[in-house]
């Protein structure tokens, strides 16, 4: 079921993306077990938080050098493009946005308590899941 509104106010938590790459192969940027939280609120803001597992020291485990660009956070505005089915997150503050500028843009859909954007890289076409972890208000 979609979500009749096409808002995504609320509280999200990611799980696995799926990147789907030009040579072929399928993986997952932040590995298996994706920790974070994408908010939404009724006033255009967006926070997001999105750590990979091995990256994640929550635990007391130092994080392997191999592992410490498996996160990005950042915050800012965003509105639904409903025209071309997008949301844009306009952003103020960005850590570790790889492929990132003040705009993102993002197909995306509501269906079933999932948030689901894509985007597409150079060399990867990537699906972003995230469940529904709290209603909006």
């Amino acid at each position: 079921m979609s979500d009749k509104t096409g808002t995504p106010v609320g509280v999200w938590e990611p799980v696995p993306q799926v990147a789907e790459c030009l040579d072929s192969s399928i993986r997952e940027p932040f590995g298996p077990r994706p920790s974070g939280r994408l908010v939404y609120d009724g006033n255009s803001h967006v926070i997001a938080m999105i750590v990979g597992e091995r990256r994640n020291e929550a635990a007391g485990n130092p994080c392997p050098r191999d592992a410490q660009s498996l996160f990005t956070a950042y915050f800012g505005t965003y509105h639904v493009d409903l025209a071309t089915g997008e949301i844009v997150h306009h952003l103020t503050t960005l850590l570790n946005g790889l492929q990132a500028s003040g705009e993102l843009r993002r197909s995306f859909r509501i269906e079933d308590d999932k948030l689901i954007a894509a985007l597409e890289t150079a060399t990867c076409g990537i699906e972003n899941t995230a469940k529904r972890d709290c209603c909006p208000e």
